[in-house]
């Protein structure tokens, strides 16, 4: 029998339930915090004192001060700025107030080695304790227990790490913490819009966490790539309170930093158009300039490195050349990193793991291989030029001459034609004279069309000069997702005038054709002295001609044998086993993780003499061990004697029968062991493991 007391509990929630909306209790809504005290000018000129005083007597600049202040009365910012120019700062500033001695801020950062990076700049020129939460090393309970007691002023992390069911718990919900928390910081924001929605989803969930929030807690918003409709974008998805917000818009130009755009002269797959990053004849690896150079995928970066080191006229030399990139371990990224500030490594040949928020101040040159899917991506890339006060740089954009066939204008036409709803209307017959007229004249655009807009600007023979042309160049589509990439590099006109229109920055001095003089806007900013572009002063081409184009089928071409060499394979199953011995013995791993069986059967194809570029080419492409042993294993193949095939029973048997009618006795010892024989006797098999020897 059910008690008295649980039946009149049901009837009482059965009443609750069943009553009208209007007698239901209304949830109280949490009341607005008071309104923070705008800062008086003497606050702010006391701002800028400490900013000296405590950031190595920097002269603050004026777009800092504002968001700085802006934090301080709890408004969202939105900062658009070019690299180099301090938007750090705007993280670090509000805690040269006292007031602030106990706040947190939550810093989101794409990348891991950008988080570890800025923990190092927070702590050595801003004197702030900061710690990153990312996957490079284990987040444990008691980091986030000293996160939440306020051990630490910034905290860096990624929006996975922000968003996941751990920190939202563990962190965000603490009320204690989401009381101290002083804003949140969102470093190259323009990924909430890039990445957002497919490649991070997690990025354009970052506005979510304000509900953990106090009301007036700010975001703040940097990046130096915003076009119109990304800006639109971070605004949304951060939820950036449009009455109120603050939008410091500067432009995104680097006024000592030139810039060149032109098409890929030679064979892609020979790389000699970078050979003006290597000086002719350098003595030292001082006389290479220091140098990034983008590709985007791994493979092809490491071939740009292999390339570039066959122009060295050492050996010992080839250490300042280096890949960067995410296949390399944290421990490989620091280390090569730090080498590159130091000088002691020249040219660091990259993918997106140094294409953001990098900080070395003395980069003279920034090559981008190849079109990247955005214009933002080569601008942010050529922003790691020439940071430093007083220092120049060149920017440049090498492109399929494929980008040059794309005609803007035509596209243009017809995109207006179909948001108009025209269609074109079918002529029966052959057609007039009227209609074939107008297909010839828009036959003879297209085949012109490349070498009018720059398709042979840049090569060797020095033909710099656009071919004099009449046709009209289509206006910009700034919804488009290429951000006016063939827009870029397709002028006839200043370049900078097209970076102008898409990230809204301030037009040129037309009074300086070839020099920018727009940067005095900004405070203590030299004035520019440097060429504005290749279009402005072809001059700038001369500093980027390619090399000798190579001639077809030559050295550079991989040949592969009909058999593969059993010498080769076994002196590279004898290497493999002795590093797996050395290096992995203790594992429960095989030999197989040293260098794959599929990789070693493509070196002992390969037809011999065998050549060292097509070792390295194989190898640094394919091998994810390179970078630890390829250079040992060249050296073995090298100084290997390598002994051709023995022939086999069945040749044997052919020659002996032409010379003799009568078969000689087979020989008692086979000399040649096999490898599949030389490797079943050295090693069993290993279970889920095959080697499978040619």
């Amino acid at each position: 029998m059910p008690s008295a007391a649980g039946a009149n509990a049901r009837r009482v929630a059965n009443a609750k339930f069943l009553a009208p909306k209007s007698m239901k209790p209304k949830p109280i809504p949490r009341p607005p915090p008071p309104p923070r005290q705008k800062m008086t000018q003497a606050q702010i000129e006391r701002l800028r004192e400490l900013f000296r005083e405590e950031f190595g007597g920097k002269e603050p600049r004026e777009f800092q001060i504002e968001a700085i202040c802006a934090q301080q009365e709890g408004r969202d910012v939105l900062v658009h700025v070019a690299t180099g120019m301090g938007k750090t700062a705007v993280a670090a500033g509000p805690f040269l107030l006292r007031e602030n001695a106990d706040k947190v801020m939550l810093l989101v950062s794409p990348l891991v080695g950008l988080q570890e990076e800025m923990v190092e700049t927070f702590r050595d020129e801003f004197k702030i304790k900061a710690v990153a939460l990312n996957s490079s090393h284990e987040t444990t309970d008691q980091q986030l227990r000293d996160v939440i007691d306020g051990q630490y002023r910034i905290v860096l992390l990624s929006p996975e790490m922000l968003l996941s069911r751990r920190f939202l718990d563990r962190v965000l919900r603490n009320r204690i913490f989401s009381s101290k928390v002083y804003s949140v910081v969102i470093d190259e924001a323009h990924c909430i819009s890039h990445w957002g929605a497919d490649f991070r989803k997690k990025y354009s969930q970052i506005g979510s966490i304000r509900v953990f929030l106090s009301r007036d807690t700010p975001f703040v918003a940097l990046s130096a790539s915003l076009t119109q409709r990304v800006t639109r974008d971070v605004v949304e998805k951060l939820q950036l309170n449009r009455d109120s917000y603050l939008y410091i818009d500067l432009g995104n130009d680097r006024p000592n930093v030139s810039l060149v755009a032109r098409a890929i002269q030679n064979p892609i797959n020979s790389y000699t158009d970078l050979n003006f990053v290597i000086p002719p004849s350098p003595t030292s690896i001082n006389d290479i300039p220091k140098s990034f150079i983008y590709a985007d995928s791994i493979p092809t970066g490491t071939a740009i490195v292999n390339h570039l080191r066959t122009l060295l006229p050492d050996i010992t030399m080839h250490g300042a050349i280096r890949p960067y990139n995410a296949v390399h371990s944290t421990k490989y990224r620091k280390k090569v990193m730090r080498r590159f500030k130091q000088g002691k490594v020249r040219i660091l040949v990259c993918t997106d793991a140094a294409g953001m928020g990098c900080n070395v101040s003395d980069i003279d040159l920034v090559v981008q291989w190849k079109l990247p899917k955005k214009l933002s991506s080569f601008v942010q890339r050529a922003g790691r030029a020439a940071r430093g006060a007083g220092r120049t740089g060149l920017g440049v954009l090498l492109v399929e001459p494929s980008a040059y066939s794309r005609n803007i204008l035509q596209e243009a036409i017809a995109a207006a034609k179909k948001a108009k709803g025209r269609k074109r209307k079918k002529k029966g017959g052959a057609g007039g004279e009227g209609g074939g007229e107008k297909k010839k004249a828009k036959k003879k655009q297209q085949d012109t069309w490349p070498a009018d807009h720059g398709r042979f600007r840049g090569g060797r023979g020095g033909k710099d000069d656009f071919p004099s042309s009449e046709e009209a160049f289509p206006p910009m589509n700034h919804s488009h997702e290429s951000e006016g990439m063939y827009h870029f590099v397709q002028t006839r006109q200043c370049r900078r005038v097209v970076l102008a229109d898409v990230f809204n920055n301030p037009p040129p001095s037309m009074s300086l054709p070839s020099v920018m003089s727009f940067a005095s806007r900004y405070s203590n900013h030299p004035d520019p002295t440097v060429a504005c572009c290749d279009v402005c002063d072809p001059c700038l081409l001369d500093r980027t001609r390619p090399g000798i184009r190579p001639k077809r089928g030559g050295e550079g071409r991989v040949t592969y044998a009909k058999e593969p060499s059993r010498s080769v394979w076994i002196h590279l199953d004898d290497w493999r086993e002795t590093i797996f011995d050395r290096d992995f013995g203790w594992t429960s791993m095989t030999p197989e993780t040293v260098l794959p069986t599929q990789i070693l059967d493509k070196i002992a194809k390969l037809e011999l003499p065998l050549q060292e570029q097509h070792i390295r080419k194989i190898l640094s492409s394919e091998w994810l061990r390179w970078s630890h042993y390829g250079e040992e294993v060249v050296a073995l193949l090298r100084a290997a004697t390598i002994a051709p095939n023995p022939p086999s029973s069945t040749e044997l048997d052919a020659v002996r029968s032409a010379a003799n009618p009568t078969p000689a006795p087979a020989p008692s010892v086979d000399t040649h062991v096999s490898p599949a024989a030389r490797t079943s006797a050295k090693r069993p098999a290993t279970g889920g493991v095959t080697d499978t020897p040619p």
